[in-house]
């Protein structure tokens, strides 16, 4: 009986086919390796959340806030997955105790788009540095004991779609132009 052998252009195509895969493969692995679509936290991003990590006593509340840690991955922070920034900082319940200061190290977040403080027992005036989160659709600063005027610097906020103040000892104030008859 005679063994039948596959013939030389099935062998050939095989191995066209096993090479094309081969390389596509590699060309994969290598565009993944050399542009990774998941990057750290900057660290100028990650001196600022600790800058205002300590401007309260949170150690326990916060205990994944280091250094040795990408900042992404602390409790109540996301970022953008491309580019690494610190896009959204909920901390909501954790009990700040304090005043959000001028000069806030939260102030130096500039790409935020969602910043929730609800019920986190900030005290004092909201200060006007708020206004300066240009991209921010969210703000929450529900629940607290702020008060005082709310700052027109939140007319800034062009992206704004949530503000949250409700709970608060706040002051809206109303403008009354002098309009020429």
């Amino acid at each position: 009986m005679a063994m039948m052998l596959p013939s030389q252009s099935y062998s050939y195509s095989s191995i066209v086919i096993s090479l094309y895969y081969s390389l596509f493969l590699i060309s994969f692995v290598l565009h993944t390796l050399a542009s990774p679509t998941f990057h750290h936290c900057h660290h100028s991003q990650r001196d600022a959340l600790l800058e205002f990590k300590n401007e309260f006593h949170l150690d326990a509340a916060l205990h994944s806030w280091n250094k040795r840690r990408d900042c992404c991955s602390w409790k109540g922070i996301t970022c953008d997955a491309k580019s690494g920034k610190v896009n959204s900082l909920y901390l909501d319940t954790i009990s700040l105790n304090n005043s959000l200061k001028p000069n806030s190290g939260l102030f130096k977040l500039h790409q935020l788009d969602s910043l929730s403080l609800r019920n986190c027992s900030l005290h004092g005036e909201i200060p006007s540095s708020l206004g300066n989160f240009l991209h921010l659709t969210l703000l929450d600063l529900s629940h607290n004991n702020l008060l005082g005027q709310i700052p027109l610097s939140i007319g800034n906020l062009s992206t704004l779609i949530v503000l949250d103040l409700w709970g608060n000892s706040l002051v809206v104030a109303i403008f009354l132009f002098h309009l020429p008859i």
